[in-house]
C-alpha cells in the first residue's frame, strides 16, 4: 500500500506544481541604501544612484535609470509635501513629484 501512495505522489506531483504561482527573481546589483514613500509611490534607492519605484504598494517595481550627469551614491531621500527630496554625495539635491522623473539641483558651495 506504502508503494502505490509513493508512486501516485510522483505521478500527480508535477501536475499539482503546475498549479502554483510563477515567480519571478532577478537578481539587481544594487546596494540599497533606504526606502521612503508618498501617497502615490514607494522608492527605494541605493549606490550608483539607482533607484526602484512601485506605485502599486509593492506589487511591481520599476528600476529608474536617471538621466546624465546623475552617477553618483544618493545617500538619503525623504518625503516632504508629498515630494521626494534627496543628497547625493557629490553634494547634488535631487527632487521628483512621482519617483519616476528626477531634477538634479547644484548645492551652493561659495557663500
Amino acid at each position: 500500500m506504502k508503494k502505490v501512495i509513493l508512486v501516485l505522489i510522483f505521478v500527480f506531483l508535477p501536475f499539482f506544481n503546475s498549479f502554483a504561482y510563477k515567480v519571478d527573481f532577478q537578481i539587481l546589483n544594487i546596494g540599497l541604501k533606504g526606502i521612503c514613500n508618498n501617497s502615490n509611490a514607494v522608492v527605494i534607492y541605493g549606490d550608483f544612484a539607482n533607484i526602484l519605484v512601485s506605485k502599486d504598494k509593492g506589487e511591481n517595481w520599476e528600476q529608474i535609470a536617471l538621466g546624465e550627469g546623475i552617477t553618483n551614491t544618493i545617500e538619503k531621500i525623504i518625503t516632504f509635501d508629498e515630494t521626494f527630496w534627496g543628497i547625493k554625495d557629490s553634494s547634488m539635491l535631487i527632487k521628483s513629484f512621482d519617483g519616476i522623473k528626477w531634477f538634479e539641483y547644484p548645492i551652493p558651495t561659495n557663500y
